[in-house]
């Protein structure tokens, strides 16, 4: 089982709305953290709205993981976002409003995050239950941080044999010593109670920039290693931000041209990058990517169906604009996710 992470900002939102019209198969479940109302300042209706009008069209959608993340609210970050995060992390009654509001949508699985400086443990399970009353599954979301004084408060009464446990062990690496006690508390659980598992990283390290990325080289900063090794530690599922950082939008900010494209057969993300002016997405970024040994690792069949592919030949055959950098984190996700989607339904993951 793969678990893409989409935070609902406009372009992962597109990204959303393109792999669900493939569709993806049922060894894919995306999850979305809603993090601000509106997609845009300017949408005409709430993100509940639009996600319900998107599900509608797409009834083949079997499940979608939806959550409302306790996040701190820092500096630099969008004041729509701060103001949601701020009201989301004091006010609980909201935070529980807006999960209970996806009730009704078609496959939604609401994700109950904790954090133990915002919620008592036993206003949380109270929470648990009224989300029972009106969700047969659920998923519940625990770091490595909360995960010893929360995993052993639900572990007995609150989850059951249809609802699924995430553990986010953030950027830390999969093998570090500190995570096999957790690893084994879940095994343990999961062969009383029978949930499904999953295993939730942050592969891609803060400080790596576009600047910073070698042309045409792997990625060295982004372990994705995990994706062979989740069966190992006895996970049903893997999850991840699909490529992107798992950090929250900032304002401001120059614009450095680059792209980075996922290779399935050796496991990286590959660096395309030469200059500065935004003209170089169209000029040489998507024909370098075109031209490249990792592009010829996936069939025609692949570039015909996957999102991605398909905008970066539509840019280099000059077809489409392409000199925006949000479009390539969107052609970024949309590619990984589609290929590890496409691998998961073949059996090669």
């Amino acid at each position: 089982m793969y678990v893409p992470i989409l935070k609902n900002r406009s372009v992962e939102v597109s990204v959303l709305e393109d792999l669900l019209k493939i569709p993806l198969s049922e060894h894919t479940t995306p999850l979305v953290e809603i993090i601000q109302e509106r997609v845009r300042s300017n949408s005409p209706s709430p993100f509940v709205e639009q996600l319900a009008k998107l599900l509608s069209q797409n009834p083949d959608r079997s499940q979608l993981f939806v959550d409302v993340p306790r996040l701190s609210a820092p500096s630099g970050i969008p004041s729509p976002v701060r103001e949601f995060l701020i009201r989301a992390n004091r006010d609980h009654s909201f935070w529980l409003s807006m999960l209970l509001s996806l009730a009704g949508l078609p496959g939604v699985v609401p994700v109950v995050s904790y954090n133990p400086l915002l919620v008592p443990g036993t206003e949380l399970l109270d929470h648990i239950s009224l989300l029972r009353r009106q969700f047969e599954t659920l998923a519940f979301r625990l770091t490595a941080g909360t995960f010893p004084d929360v995993f052993p408060l639900i572990a007995r009464d609150c989850i059951k044999e249809q609802d699924f446990v995430m553990l986010d062990i953030g950027s830390a690496g999969h093998t570090n010593p500190v995570l096999k006690s957790m690893y084994e508390a879940v095994r343990q659980q999961k062969g009383h109670i029978g949930y499904t598992s999953v295993i939730v990283h942050s592969p891609r390290r803060r400080e790596l920039t576009n600047k910073s990325l070698e042309d045409g080289k792997p990625i060295v900063e982004i372990d994705n290693s995990l994706r062979d090794f989740f069966r190992v530690h006895h996970f049903d599922g893997f999850g991840d931000y699909a490529g992107i950082t798992s950090d929250l939008p900032t304002t401001g900010g120059s614009i450095s041209p680059a792209g980075v494209y996922y290779s399935f057969a050796d496991n990286v993300f590959v660096g395309f990058r030469r200059h500065l002016r935004l003209s170089e997405f169209e000029e040489y970024i998507a024909p370098a990517i075109v031209a490249s040994p990792y592009w010829q690792q996936y069939s025609p069949e692949h570039h015909e169906r996957c999102p991605g592919c398909r905008e970066i030949l539509k840019i280099s055959a000059g077809k489409q604009k392409g000199s925006s950098q949000a479009k390539w984190k969107g052609i970024t996700m949309a590619h990984y996710i589609y290929a590890i989607d496409e691998s998961m339904a073949s059996g090669r993951v």
